[in-house]
């Protein structure tokens, strides 16, 4: 959507942040929870656009 901020969390920093959580199943559910908390606690390491608002 135009206007709206994007990012992402590259494939690499989402498995590094995983090995910080409990379980180690792959689930969409704990894919979620890991990136919001990544991008909660650690806006450095999302990629794309939001990376201007976080600094």
């Amino acid at each position: 959507m135009e206007g709206h901020p994007v990012a992402y969390l590259p494939g690499l920093a989402l498995h590094r942040a995983a090995e910080h959580y409990p379980g180690n199943a792959k689930t969409d559910a704990r894919d979620a929870f890991i990136i919001a908390d990544a991008a909660r606690t650690m806006p450095h390491s999302l990629g794309g656009s939001m990376q201007k608002h976080w600094r």
